[in-house]
């Protein structure tokens, strides 16, 4: 027995599937794809930079689901896309000069 959200899903599936044209309503789209959005363990909405795992299901919070723990998840997912964001600052203009070079010296 499928989880009733997935179930959402593949009935939409299957009535775009007969009419090609079919433009889902909102409300539609909700009860197929809304489980994206919250974690399928306790039900809450992800928030932005709220670290989660993706998984068949669903998401979950991807260290727990109480409130502290949230909040590291947070600071780990602010933290991680800091982090990236300054080593591509950093590693770009290297790469761009590499590429400039290869560019001036083989052509």
């Amino acid at each position: 027995m499928m989880p009733s959200h997935l179930q959402n899903r593949m009935k939409l599936i299957e009535k775009m599937d007969k009419n090609r044209k079919y433009e889902p309503t909102k409300k539609e789209l909700e009860n197929a794809y809304g489980y994206l959005n919250s974690c399928f363990v306790c039900g809450n909405k992800l928030l932005p930079l709220e670290a989660f795992s993706h998984g068949f299901e669903g998401n979950s919070h991807k260290f727990g689901c109480s409130i502290p723990i949230r909040f590291v998840g947070f600071v780990y997912g602010f933290f991680s896309i800091t982090i990236k964001l300054i080593l591509l600052i950093i590693i770009s203009p290297f790469y761009f000069g590499w590429q400039l070079i290869k560019k001036i010296f083989v052509n």
